[in-house]
């Protein structure tokens, strides 16, 4: 049997799993925000970065994410670090099937819902989730075009473009709205401290692409 190792657990119940952790908890309220947009970012940014991990459910059309392409509709928990993150994604051109993406030690692995087999994509690819990890690629901090209008940040982010922000009493982004494939692009923050249960797989993992149905 070469390469049939799954990580650890189906995604779906990693992702379960993710969301019952015991110092999980939801966003509170919505915070109107008023006064200076940076320092309102900055202020989010350092939120995002103490709030020990998250996940983020995002409906999106035809998303580019790095060396991998359009993905769609799904759920993606973020450590504390975003040094491991596990995602249940679909991929555009692929109704039938949803992926699950798995960054782990600086590694992207991937399984299609209709193989049995895990990959890793090809190259190693750690960039393929990064669009997600808000904690390092500093998003909010490197956020150009900042205003504040009716309580909301609106603000251009690298991989996004142009996006309004919604934060909670905490200052944690709670939405982010925008522009995706011509349609509403929406990712909203679930929970906030939680933990990511994955591990690399083992034995003799071949490198493959996204496409062409692997399986």
């Amino acid at each position: 049997m070469i390469g049939r190792f799954t990580l650890l657990l189906p995604a779906l119940l990693l992702l379960a799993a993710a969301a019952c952790g015991s110092d999980s908890s939801a966003p509170g309220a919505t915070k109107g925000v008023s006064g200076d947009p940076r320092q309102a970012l900055t202020k989010a940014q350092a939120a995002l970065r103490s709030a020990g991990g998250y996940r983020l459910r995002v409906e999106q059309s035809n998303f580019l994410l790095p060396s991998w392409g359009g993905a769609e509709n799904g759920t993606i928990v973020v450590n504390g670090d975003a040094s491991v993150a596990q995602a249940e994604l679909g991929r555009t051109g692929e109704p039938n099937a949803t992926y699950a993406i798995t960054l782990i030690n600086g590694q992207t692995y991937f399984k299609r819902s209709t193989c049995d087999e895990t990959f890793r994509r090809s190259g190693g690819s750690p960039e393929v989730l990064t669009p997600y990890l808000l904690v390092n690629n500093e998003a909010l901090l490197t956020a150009k075009d900042a205003s504040i209008r009716d309580g909301a940040i609106i603000a251009t982010l690298d991989k996004l473009g142009p996006v309004t922000i919604e934060l909670d009493g905490s200052m944690r982004p709670k939405t982010i709205v925008g522009v995706s494939n011509g349609r509403e692009l929406r990712w909203t923050f679930e929970a906030y401290g939680v933990s990511v249960p994955a591990k690399a797989p083992t034995g003799n993992v071949r490198d493959q692409g996204p496409g062409g149905i692997p399986c």
